[in-house]
């Protein structure tokens, strides 16, 4: 009786530790990541060497999940049957013991149904927490280590014991689906789309993962691949430019009043830009002392339209050898000035130098107040702060309060949209130059702190 005992309970352990092992091999290798995987097998891990050439064959992969499915499914039957079979007449033949005088056969019956449910409780059970949960957790948790542990009994099962019946039943699905006019693809590959990882993104830095500054640079990256040169461009209202018929000796100075090294140059009017002049080819000019014109050392600038990507205007400045390109309009004329400095801010957030105005892009104050360029994109400033700000009339948050005023703003000057509170604070002759933005106190829960709001995207400051 005892060594039954034993040998049953040897049994139903096997076969709850094969659905465990078939369970964690499963979500193991799905949740696993290949940069760690493809760095253990450098380092000399031969289970990651085996593992490695199964993560990025998508069909094998495939297979080795069919081969974890078959092995849960035949381990769970056998389970079933097993216990059913061996523990049902033991717990029946203990409930025939009931005292049941008046009527025998009601203790049989009691005794048969009693017993069924019971061992199929029991074993449905051992089966979910042992067999599947416990597994699973380990394997979401640790993935990389279980699927390399797992490795070796998994390729057994998937390439040898299980192949047979994997062929069998993945032909028979696939027969079953082009029956109903559908197609299996078989070279999907298991990665994530851009929104999933920005989700992932998002948690890792709730989970304390990553820090603000990491997260934002994440965001950005993604971000920018979305924006053309009307987003990133410094429009043509902020642009310092000069004719060609300026003497050298007044682009000079020019060029020393605005702060920049380089100057467009163009012919007629601003539509009509031709080139630019650097500011050292200025100070040999002006140097030598002899009569040049800004024509001699006129350089060549590149001009692209509103609606070119970002992406394709940083690789045509790399191409060009250039460091800035002309933005033209749908009829031609220029809407602004694009540079790789432009670019590069919209990834890595603003960047100062000696020369730059140091008014802060974004500042937190007390109480849900935000002080604010009015420069800020609009779009950045909804997904920094989780607004609704409507950016479909404007592009900077000082247009929106230009469109919403419907007249020149003025120190003081107050607007509402929805629940937030926009206040002019100062003014740069028909712009805004610095708001603040009042957050209702139901939202200020969810704000970033101090530190993230100071890096964001590139504004039109050049």
């Amino acid at each position: 009786m005892l060594f039954n005992l034993l040998t049953i309970a040897f049994i139903v352990t096997l076969l709850i530790a094969l659905n465990a092992l078939y369970v964690a091999g499963e979500f193991a290798m799905v949740s696993s990541r290949k940069t760690r995987i493809r760095q253990s097998a450098k380092g000399g891990n031969r289970m990651a060497r085996m593992l490695l050439p199964v993560l990025e064959d998508t069909s094998r992969l495939d297979r080795y999940i069919a081969g974890s499915q078959v092995g849960i499914t035949l381990s769970s039957i056998s389970l079933g049957i097993y216990g059913q079979n061996q523990l049902s007449p033991m717990v029946q033949r203990l409930m025939e013991r009931l005292p049941v005088e008046s009527a025998p056969w009601l203790g049989n019956l009691i005794a048969g149904g009693f017993s069924a449910t019971a061992v199929l409780v029991l074993l449905t059970t051992l089966q979910v927490v042992l067999g599947e949960l416990v597994p699973k957790s380990l394997a979401v948790q640790y993935p990389e280590r279980v699927a390399l542990a797992t490795m070796i009994p998994m390729k057994i099962s998937a390439e040898y014991i299980l192949k047979p019946l994997i062929m069998i039943l993945n032909g028979s699905g696939e027969l079953i689906m082009r029956l109903l006019g559908l197609h299996l693809h078989s070279d999907h590959a298991h990665v994530h789309s851009p929104e999933e990882i920005e989700i992932l993104v998002g948690e890792s830095h709730r989970g304390g993962l990553i820090d603000a500054e990491e997260r934002l640079l994440l965001h950005n990256a993604f971000r920018i691949g979305e924006l053309s040169a009307h987003d990133v461009m410094v429009p043509r209202t902020r642009l310092v430019t000069a004719s060609v018929d300026t003497s050298p000796a007044d682009a000079l100075a020019l060029a020393a009043e605005s702060s920049f090294t380089r100057i467009p140059i163009y012919e007629e009017d601003i539509d009509h830009i031709i080139g630019f002049v650097h500011l050292k080819d200025l100070l040999r000019l002006v140097r030598d002392e002899r009569e040049g014109t800004l024509a001699e050392i006129l350089r060549p600038v590149p001009h692209v339209p509103e609606t070119a990507p970002a992406t394709e205007i940083w690789n045509r400045l790399n191409e060009e050898h250039a460091y800035l390109a002309v933005v033209f309009d749908e009829y031609g004329g220029t809407a602004g000035l694009i540079t790789q400095e432009d670019l590069i801010e919209e990834l890595f957030g603003e960047l100062q130098d000696e020369f730059d105005d140091e008014l802060a892009l974004v500042k937190m104050q007390e109480h849900g107040r935000f002080v604010l360029r009015g420069d800020v994109p609009i779009d950045y400033l909804n997904d920094m702060l989780g607004l609704s700000l409507p950016d479909e009339v404007a592009h900077s948050i000082g247009g929106l309060i230009l469109n919403e005023l419907g007249r020149l703003p003025t120190v003081g000057d107050q607007t509402k949209i929805g629940d937030i509170t926009l206040t002019v604070e100062s003014v740069n002759r028909r712009s805004v130059r610095e708001v603040s933005l009042l957050v209702p106190e139901r939202q200020r829960d969810t704000l970033p702190d101090d530190e993230a709001t100071q890096r964001g995207p590139a504004t039109p400051d050049k």
